[in-house]
C-alpha cells in the first residue's frame, strides 16, 4: 500500500517540519536542522520568517529542486 501524501497548493506556506518532509519523502525526511543550517549558511530554498516562524513556499521548494536537478553524473576528472 503507497503511502498517503498531503498535497499542497503551490501558494502554501509549510512549516519546517512539512518542508522537510516535501524534500526528503514520508520515508527518509531531511532533517530539520539541515533546513537550519542551510538558512544560517545562505543556501537552501527560500524561507519566510513571519514573526518567530519560519515558513517556505511549495512553489519556492519546487523551484529550489528543479535547481538542484542533475540529469547526469560529469566525467571524473581522475586519470
Amino acid at each position: 500500500m503507497e503511502p498517503q501524501r498531503t498535497l499542497f497548493s503551490d501558494s502554501d506556506l509549510l512549516t519546517t517540519a512539512q518542508t522537510a518532509v516535501f524534500i526528503g519523502g514520508t520515508q527518509t525526511p531531511i532533517p530539520r536542522s539541515t533546513l537550519h543550517y542551510w538558512r544560517t549558511k545562505g543556501v537552501g530554498p527560500s524561507y519566510y520568517r513571519l514573526g518567530n516562524a519560519i515558513r517556505y513556499k511549495v512553489d519556492d521548494l519546487k523551484a529550489y529542486l528543479n535547481s538542484s536537478r542533475h540529469t547526469h553524473t560529469p566525467a571524473s576528472s581522475r586519470k
